[in-house]
């Protein structure tokens, strides 16, 4: 089978259209008149996990804004959210809360007053707050009965040691000490004008801009109230070189953690090093794939992933597998690493890899939506607006023998944690 030639595809400088709002609120717009959506998509720069004093507490709030507001009761916001269809989804990671905002363009002077009210003016009803941590409690009971959550809980508290926001993880009863007025304070203090950013995607009118700026950026909303991040958060690996057990009765299955810091999205090895993830793990034609599951049978899947943070990247292999496997597994996953140490890549494997990840970036690139969510990372860790096409353009460049190097360099085996649980 002939490997398809990708030496030629880039990328365009697809950088978007940069506005202001009279706030300061950067916009960023990638618009194509002929879609019948908008999304709006708010970045709150300072509104993740690490920010909060008590646990649980910024997960709460992100879920509380959208769901009560002054001025309308509870039943007659979530009316006016189906009547119009506005669809929200969000998230809470350690370093911030995203909240994308989707509806029709037909809608958009009906919908965007409702958005603003509950980014400016959330009630945070009690009610609504009981039952979302009676349901929060509930889930990370659940989650708390599954051994691929212990491992990579211990993983983490190891890699970053328990006293450190990325490695602190929350208790059941941490859920009841919880009250309103924690999550009014952390709205106050974290989601504010000047610290976030707004991306939007789809049918961006000059009209729909001007409305924009009339709801969200004509008020300094919170702007007295805010606080900066002060916490001192230490950048270096806490352990290495160790087997972490994280027991669980009667468990079924082993589930097993390996990993390490690695350099942050913006250094000169981030990209080589994405390819020799992809290389070991990250694809189902990989390395630990053909090893573990094809040839082994010891597993239904395996894989590895590279995911950046502010100070560095977080390099983890995981997978599930029969108990009495566990042992081998693991002697597995060194080998493979041992291999990519030691062998040069075969140059048509190698182009393979190559064209997956030029092929993923292009999904990643291929409309507006895409865009908009590519662009999220670009500006957070301040990268270029060309960073695609700059990523392609060094895959391509990466050797066989610089994977060699970059697995001595960064894979050793001592400077890796497992985690197992079961």
């Amino acid at each position: 089978m002939n490997i398809p030639d990708f030496s030629n595809i880039n990328i365009d400088n697809l950088s978007p259209k940069k506005r202001k709002l009279t706030n300061g609120i950067d916009c960023f717009e990638f618009s194509n008149p002929e879609m019948d959506v908008v999304r709006l998509k708010i970045v709150f720069l300072n509104a993740g996990s690490n920010a909060q004093d008590k646990f649980f507490v910024a997960s709460q709030t992100k879920s509380l804004l959208t769901q009560g507001v002054e001025g309308l009761s509870v039943n007659e916001l979530a009316d006016q959210i189906d009547f119009f269809g506005l669809n929200i989804n969000s998230i809470t990671t350690s370093e911030k809360t995203t909240f994308n905002f989707s509806f029709l363009k037909t809608y958009e002077k009906d919908v965007l007053p409702l958005i603003a009210k509950m980014i400016t003016q959330p009630s945070f009803p009690e009610d609504c707050l009981q039952v979302s941590l009676a349901n929060s409690k509930q889930e990370l009971m659940i989650r708390k009965q599954k051994t691929n959550y212990l491992a990579r809980r211990a993983f983490m508290e190891n890699l970053f040691g328990k006293d450190n926001p990325y490695g602190q993880y929350g208790n059941v009863e941490d859920f009841d000490k919880i009250t309103r007025e924690d999550l009014v304070d952390f709205y106050q203090k974290h989601y504010c004008c000047q610290q976030c950013f707004i991306i939007l995607s789809g049918n961006i009118s000059e009209e729909f801009y001007q409305l924009l700026d009339e709801y969200l950026g004509k008020d300094y909303w919170n702007k007295s109230t805010a606080t900066m991040p002060t916490k001192d958060i230490a950048t270096s690996q806490q352990k290495a070189n160790i087997i972490v057990e994280a027991p669980f009765e009667n468990a079924v299955q082993a589930s097993i953690v390996v990993g390490k810091l690695l350099p942050k999205i913006t250094e000169e090895n981030y990209m080589p090093l994405t390819v020799l993830n992809c290389l070991l793990g990250g694809y189902f034609n990989s390395r630990l794939m053909q090893n573990i599951r094809e040839d082994k049978g010891f597993t239904y899947g395996i894989n590895s992933v590279l995911v950046p943070f502010t100070y560095g990247s977080i390099f983890m292999i995981l997978t599930d597998v029969a108990k009495d496997k566990c042992e081998a597994t693991i002697n597995e996953i060194f080998f493979e690493i041992k291999r990519l140490q030691d062998e040069k890549v075969p140059s048509r494997e190698l182009q393979i890899v190559k064209n997956f990840i030029i092929g993923d970036e292009l999904r990643n690139n291929d409309g507006v939506m895409d865009l908009g969510d590519n662009y999220e990372t670009i500006h957070k860790y301040h990268l270029p607006d060309n960073y695609s096409s700059k990523t392609i353009e060094r895959v391509k460049a990466t050797s066989a023998e610089e994977i060699m190097l970059l697995a001595r360099k960064y894979f050793k085996k001592e400077s890796f944690i497992t985690s197992i649980s079961k």
